[in-house]
């Protein structure tokens, strides 16, 4: 199977010869600026990059290269999987990260050594996105961060190792085809690109033409999803907790009926209303709209439950040390309550991003 590719990638490689014939003397010219780079990230480096005589050994048989390679596709693996657990996501969610690992996970079994960098580098921003979203994290994160790193940055040793080795004739010399991995990557990014389309529109069935230009009109996008979160997802939530919200959802309805109506009339005239991208919303995402409804409110409860032990204890909120015991004194359902009790403090909050129409107050 795998011959078949190469000699599929050879032939549209020989089809897009004219285009190297132009890119190629481009490249020729940065190729000083590259050499350059390289040379200073290897100086600053060169100590942590050295391998030992018995490593040498087993990179001559390629048994440590393989198994690191084996480790470093298992981490971006397990990356993927962990993005859709921890967003709440599906599907969508999983295609959006494969975007962009499918075509280094391609050149790493290539052998090039740069896809173990930008696998660090994409780790640790992917890493440091999960961390604006879950603070509490911090502990698995930040482990998974090191964990994965460090196998990128072995791997990205014993094959740079694996180069110097070929360069001094230790070892056989390493077959390079740019040509060849330019256009298969470029065809992974296209694939993964169309493929993740495909499932966007996939998770929003049978629309119709106007309902399609809905994906692409962002503020109204962004409008819905404010108005049908703060009228249907707070209420719903809050019901599977066991409370009836009753004044939140009429007081929002109320303060920004003008707001309400605009966006439910932009959404008509595209076949569609507020409780179907609701139901949509909820479709697509899954868990993460639901569970950033509930951090939400646990901000809440816990900022009740400091300044609950702070009035106790006549001390400052911000003397509070959180204790596992405070968990316990504010449950969600009571976090409930409290949201709806104190809805004119809140509403404000839901409301400042509504910029459609200036507010009905």
């Amino acid at each position: 199977m795998f011959k078949k590719i190469d000699a599929w990638l050879e032939s549209c490689t020989e089809f897009l010869t004219p285009l190297f014939n132009v890119i190629i003397p481009l490249l020729e010219r940065l190729r000083p600026t590259r050499d350059k780079i390289v040379i200073k990230f290897f100086k600053y480096f060169r100590k942590y990059l050295k391998v030992t005589a018995a490593e040498k050994e087993k990179i001559k048989t390629g048994n440590i290269v393989k198994i690191f390679r084996v480790y470093s596709i298992a981490a971006v693996l397990f990356r993927i999987i962990f993005s859709v657990i921890a967003t709440g996501g599906g599907i969508l969610v999983a295609w959006r990260v494969l975007v962009v690992n499918l075509p280094l996970v391609y050149l790493l079994c290539r052998g090039y050594r740069i896809s173990y960098l930008l696998l660090i580098l994409t780790n640790t921003f992917f890493s440091i996105l999960m961390l604006i979203r879950e603070p509490t994290s911090i502990l698995f994160i930040g482990v998974w961060w090191f964990i994965a790193c460090s196998i990128y940055f072995f791997a990205f040793r014993y094959e740079n190792a694996r180069y110097e080795m070929a360069d001094k004739g230790e070892i056989p010399p390493l077959v390079r085809h740019v040509k060849k991995d330019i256009v298969g990557v470029a065809i992974i990014i296209i694939l993964s690109l169309f493929l993740s389309q495909m499932v966007r529109y996939v998770a929003m069935p049978n629309l119709s033409p106007k309902k399609e230009v809905l994906r692409d009109n962002h503020q109204l996008n962004r409008n819905a999803g404010i108005i049908s979160r703060s009228l249907y997802g707070y209420k719903e939530f809050c019901q599977k907790q066991g409370y009836e919200l009753k004044i939140y959802p009429t007081l929002f309805a109320k303060r920004y009926a003008n707001e309400i109506a605009s966006v439910e009339k932009e959404l008509s005239e595209r076949d569609s209303s507020l409780q179907e991208y609701y139901d949509n919303a909820k479709r697509i995402y899954g868990e993460k709209l639901e569970n950033s409804i509930k951090n939400e409110l646990d901000i809440l409860r816990r900022q009740a439950i400091v300044e609950l032990v702070a009035l106790n204890k006549n001390i400052r909120p911000s003397q509070v040390k959180w204790t596992s015991e405070m968990d316990n004194y504010i449950s969600m359902v009571e976090a409930c309550v409290l949201f709806d009790e104190i809805s004119e403090n809140t509403l404000p909050l839901a409301g400042k991003d509504l910029n459609t129409l200036p507010s009905s107050n």
